[in-house]
């Protein structure tokens, strides 16, 4: 089976697109103080979800989840768990977990980069003398 010249392009929209959408997510319903002031006494149904949401984000599931993808795929060398590893680190890169999202994203990408050459190495040049 051939791989698509546009391959390595879908893969990096995929990854940008998860990263926009957490960071709409974040800028839309996260940060506006008005939700939060509307939120405070009760307010409409949305905010149970909302305030549940944050709530998750301060658990770090999204690192967590980005590094343990990342780490699976730089050791199963999958291109799946790469691709997976590098959405999930990219959101949450905008949500607010930026340490361990961004070893899941590196990994991620690292696998994804590796994949996409075909798992080549490298040419080693002869040592010069």
């Amino acid at each position: 089976m051939t791989r698509s010249r546009w391959a390595p392009y879908a893969l990096v929209a995929a990854v940008v697109v998860a990263g926009a959408a957490a960071y709409g997510l974040r800028l839309g319903l996260i940060e506006p103080e008005a939700f939060g002031h509307l939120c405070a006494g009760g307010g409409p149904w949305w905010c149970a979800p909302r305030g549940a949401l944050i709530d998750l984000l301060h658990t770090g599931v999204l690192g967590i989840g980005a590094a343990a993808l990342g780490a699976v795929a730089t050791l199963a060398r999958r291109a799946g768990a790469a691709l997976a590893a590098a959405m999930l680190g990219a959101a949450a890169l905008a949500l607010y977990d930026a340490e361990l999202g961004a070893v899941g994203f590196l990994l991620g990408v690292l696998v994804l980069a590796r994949s996409a050459a075909g798992g080549r190495r490298p040419e080693r040049r002869p040592a010069e003398q």
